[in-house]
């Protein structure tokens, strides 16, 4: 998984997270990879680029519950 995500952080870096991108960065160094480990890479990447826990807004009460 560390070789993968070495290829794919600095494509991902440059022209944004999506399956497209990190298939062609994979792809362009003839590195072999099964689909179901493409989908752990995928899942891998999304969770670093999720935006952070205190990005999150808090949930709003309602104003007659006030």
């Amino acid at each position: 998984m560390d070789q993968l995500l070495a290829i794919a952080r600095p494509a991902v870096a440059e022209h944004g997270l999506s399956l497209a991108v990190v298939k062609q960065a994979i792809s362009d160094t003839g590195t072999p990879v099964a689909s179901s480990r493409l989908t752990q890479l995928m899942k891998h990447l999304k969770d670093e680029h999720a935006p952070a826990a205190e990005a999150v807004e808090p949930a709003r009460t309602h104003p007659a519950d006030a």
